[in-house]
């Protein structure tokens, strides 16, 4: 029989993050904007530029893709291997390629903190997709010269949904905040289904297709995010010791970048026991270097963020040891 193994990729997708926590709801299309406010301060604080919170990171791109007038006519490059969301927005707007030709917009993939660098282009306008990805410096921002940045809050801090939009362009920042106050039915609709799945401990699917559409952040997403911020420290504080102790004892067998991520990814090659590291790890596949986007390679992920145990890290270790 086929082991299934737990996706551990995100804080918000690990079993541990449900903890049987059951979430009481107050439905109301009520605007907190100093709740949002509170919100976006912590993050520009952070981060150091203008910041804008969405109900999730896809809409934050749609709303980038809306600002720059991104149609059918345009072509937006997205490379192999990234998650569904992503093509699944793109597709709404505009035509999505996997060949980096002459693309009019280019989505920059840094997943799981590991970093995607474009060559320059004349004219291409580029959104930095660091939805999981812990960015320590201020300088290691917005790396391919773009003018926006994404964040998916609920995958470093483990909240139920939220994301941010981290920009250089002040006329975006505008433009983004009035949409902000828009689609109050659909807001509220889609957060009372995320709620209401997450207490039953179900998978929430039945709202992808207008993710896009929605800008409005519901009271009680509000509320969520606002609870769990305390948890970009603890995170962060939890990615830095165990990047640093697996990089003095295992440097050889994984990739690294000056960016936190969620999971270390594991060089393929260097696995001798696969039949024992595939009943406790994901295998995923990553860009093969920073610069060569459109060659791709094997990995295993390493689960390092804070809603891992230690005891669950040092199973996967001792795991790790045997397979090496």
């Amino acid at each position: 029989m086929k082991n299934i193994v737990e996706d551990y990729q995100w804080p918000s997708s690990d079993i541990f993050a449900r903890l049987h926590r059951k979430y009481h709801i107050k439905y109301q299309k009520k605007i907190d904007i100093k709740l949002i406010g509170e919100i976006e301060s912590y993050f520009q604080k952070e981060y150091g530029f203008k910041t804008i919170l969405f109900p999730s990171a896809r809409a934050g791109i749609a709303s980038i893709l809306r600002y720059l007038k991104i149609d059918r006519s345009k072509e937006v490059f997205v490379n192999k291997w990234v998650s569904h969301c992503i093509f699944n927005t793109v597709g709404r707007y505009s035509n999505i390629s996997t060949s980096f030709k002459s693309p009019d917009i280019a989505i920059a993939v840094h997943k799981w903190g590991i970093e995607q660098k474009f060559p320059r282009k004349k004219n291409l306008k580029i959104i930095e997709d660091s939805v999981d990805s812990i960015i320590l410096s201020k300088n290691n921002m917005f790396i391919n010269k773009s003018e926006f940045e994404i964040i998916a809050v609920h995958k470093i801090i483990g909240s139920i949904g939220g994301g941010v939009v981290i920009t250089k362009n002040s006329n975006f920042y505008k433009y983004a905040k009035k949409e902000q106050m828009q689609n109050k039915d659909l807001g509220q609709y889609q957060s009372k289904r995320k709620f209401e799945e997450y207490n039953k401990k179900r998978t929430f699917n039945t709202w992808l297709y207008h993710e896009s559409m929605n800008t409005f952040i519901d009271y009680n997403a509000l509320l969520d995010i606002k609870k769990n911020l305390k948890n970009f420290e603890i995170n962060k504080k939890i990615l830095l010791k165990r990047k640093t102790d697996f990089k003095n004892n295992f440097n050889k067998i994984a990739y690294f970048s000056k960016r936190l991520g969620p999971v270390i990814p594991i060089k393929y090659e260097t696995i001798k026991n696969h039949d024992l590291m595939k009943k406790h790890f994901l295998i995923r596949n990553i860009h093969k270097s920073k610069i060569d986007f459109e060659k791709f390679i094997k990995v295993y992920l390493l689960p390092v963020h804070f809603k891992i145990s230690q005891e669950k890290y040092n199973f996967y270790i001792e795991i790790l040891k045997k397979c090496i």
